[in-house]
């Protein structure tokens, strides 16, 4: 999966959300403290937020993180509240690499790794994407709280996000 087929799916998935509560674009921007024309490109496809982005939007639109990565047919009730760093912090012990190995394998700077680790840095979804290759998992997988079970279809995913990392 290339990004900008993540970005129209993230754009997708907000238009989608927002009409469901039938909030306006201009309703939406006032809640997630964003413009109105960026939130108009990002439905649009055209632009690759930030963490803090989307996590704006998810609380403004009142769902977690990961129903913004997913499609339609994948929306499930989840926690809204997430740690993304302390959640590739955990992926990465559990598979037993350093920041070093997990920051070389996702071509990433170990310093900032470090700091997306410790809630200083706002990744891009394009640096996510990198880090849930490297990790191998899906990118909707790493924003999930819940336990997921392994299966053939998460292993192509990880074929999709090194796609959408090198994007």
């Amino acid at each position: 999966m290339d990004a900008e087929k993540i970005q129209k799916e993230v754009g997708a998935a907000v238009l989608r959300l927002r009409s469901k509560l039938k909030l306006s674009q201009s309703g939406l921007a006032r809640r997630a403290n964003l413009c109105c024309t960026y939130l108009s490109s990002l439905e649009a496809g055209r632009r690759n937020p930030t963490v803090d982005t989307l996590a704006a939007l998810a609380k403004a639109l009142d769902v977690s993180i990961a129903q913004l990565l997913e499609s339609e047919e994948q929306e499930t009730s989840r926690p809204r509240r997430f740690r993304l760093g302390s959640r590739i912090r955990k992926l990465r012990r559990e598979r037993g690499l350093s920041q070093a190995a997990l920051a070389a394998a996702a071509q990433v700077d170990r310093t900032y790794l470090t700091d997306i680790e410790r809630g200083h840095r706002n990744p891009t979804l394009r640096s996510v994407a990198r880090l849930a290759g490297a990790l191998n998992i899906s990118v909707p997988a790493l924003f999930s709280t819940a336990p997921k079970k392994t299966n053939e279809a998460e292993e192509g995913r990880s074929a999709q996000n090194e796609e959408l990392a090198q994007g």
